[in-house]
């Protein structure tokens, strides 16, 4: 990360370095190599700020943590008054340092991202501290949700990107703790709230501030929130899951499909990437046949699924992706691989009661894996052949789980497989060479 910062400090020092020699040999005017230091200058001061930011968020989170440890050691010796304003001075503080920034409009952003970070941990050490003192029974889930309610305007108000990751995460805990820890006694339906005031504050900082790091950090840490806390809404009926984790997945790539995210690396896609891959998991997973005698059962027992929270989730899933869809398809920008999880919904429609829904989604996955290769070679790109190769791969190994073949056979393919990956690189690379 420092590296990340320093590098582009580094470019512009060297730069101006030349500008004299560039004066001197007639290449540029005086007026313009002012120009050139003056915005180079401004660069020069926005860097050290991010720096400043990162590691004033870091400092502020370990001043936090030393306070609560070093209070910790002599909790015991402590009067109750006592124990109750040493809870209560961090978020004091915190909120102290917060209003200050408010106040301070022109006030710098590692200060609003350093106070907000306090207060975070300040608020959740108050609650349990306060808990502590009082005796006031609760459970873990309990403690997280007033937490998380008592934050969640937070980020909002202090327009501030690392108090909305705090946020992600300590939401993503609570949804963690209830679905999985305390199942199956509850369901996280509050998650919904979290992760939807998560995703307007990200929608948010996309319109004013669509170039930060934060964003690049919310691409990833919003999709893989979603895909760890989507399993906590499953009860009774899980096989049903996967087609709400195949619609999420058919969310993720639609949406990293959008212009915002093609004109970027790949590296800040993290949407895109997790959709691809996560669907193409899915299909393996969905390739053997046992997966879908649980599936079968399911379907059975229809009147138990009339309520269960998976049919919902499933839904909630399916018609947003199915939406995405629409709205691609209306800017004819609608991609095969973009339907892969409507797919996997007309298969389990239509075949899901008998024993050929396994071997539809074999036929799909290798579909998608020529498909793929097919693509990479007529694009010269060697990341996308080698993913389609991979696929197939990946479908083959799958296949020496549930089928006699002899090691001897095995042993044939995977030499066969690993020749045609050097075969295929080796011509795709002697085409581009062509071409150039």
């Amino acid at each position: 990360m420092i590296r990340f910062v320093l590098n582009p400090i580094l470019l512009i020092m060297s730069i101006l370095k030349e500008i004299p020699k560039l004066i001197e040999a007639n290449v540029i005017s005086q007026s313009t190599a002012d120009d050139i230091i003056q915005y180079y200058n401004s660069k020069k001061q926005a860097s050290p700020n991010k720096l400043l930011a990162i590691f004033g968020t870091l400092g502020a989170i370990l001043i936090g943590l030393g306070i609560i440890l070093i209070v910790a050691h002599n909790w015991d010796n402590f009067a109750r008054p006592l124990k109750t304003s040493l809870a209560l001075l961090p978020l004091i503080i915190g909120q102290v340092a917060c209003g200050y920034t408010i106040l301070k409009k022109k006030s710098s952003q590692a200060w609003r991202e350093a106070s907000v970070s306090f207060l975070f941990f300040a608020l959740g050490s108050c609650i349990s501290l306060i808990s502590q003192i009082y005796n006031i029974p609760g459970e873990l889930g309990s403690f997280l949700f007033i937490w998380m309610i008592l934050f969640l305007p937070i980020p909002f108000v202090m327009n501030s990107s690392i108090g909305s990751l705090l946020f992600l995460m300590g939401s993503s805990f609570y949804a963690i703790n209830i679905g999985y820890w305390e199942h199956p006694d509850t369901i996280s339906y509050w998650y919904i709230l979290f992760i939807s005031a998560t995703l307007l504050f990200y929608l948010y900082q996309i319109k004013q501030k669509p170039e930060s790091n934060s964003i690049s950090f919310h691409n990833w840490m919003i999709p893989l929130s979603l895909i760890v806390c989507l399993g906590t809404f499953a009860d009774s009926h899980e096989e049903i899951m996967y087609l709400a984790y195949m619609s999420l997945f058919g969310i993720f790539t639609l949406v990293g499909s959008r212009d915002f995210f093609t004109k970027r690396s790949a590296i800040n896609n993290g949407f895109k990437i997790m959709g691809w891959i996560g669907s193409i998991v899915i299909l393996l997973m969905l390739s053997f046949d046992d997966m879908w005698v649980g599936i079968r059962r399911e379907i059975y027992d229809y009147a138990s699924l009339k309520n269960a929270p998976e049919v919902y989730a499933t839904f909630l899933t399916s018609i947003i992706a199915i939406f995405l869809v629409y709205q691609n398809w209306a800017k004819n920008k609608l991609k095969a691989n973009e339907t892969l999880f409507f797919v996997l919904i007309l298969i389990f429609l239509l075949s899901s009661q008998s024993s050929f829904a396994f071997i539809l989604v074999n036929l799909l996955v290798f579909a998608l894996g020529l498909i793929t290769i097919v693509s990479g070679t007529t694009q010269r790109n060697l990341k996308l052949m080698n993913s389609g190769l991979l696929i197939i791969t990946a479908l083959i190994i799958c296949r020496f789980f549930d089928t006699d073949l002899s090691f001897v056979v095995r042993g044939i393919l995977f030499l066969s497989i690993g020749f045609g990956f050097f075969i295929a690189n080796y011509q795709l690379l002697k085409l581009k060479k062509h071409d150039a």
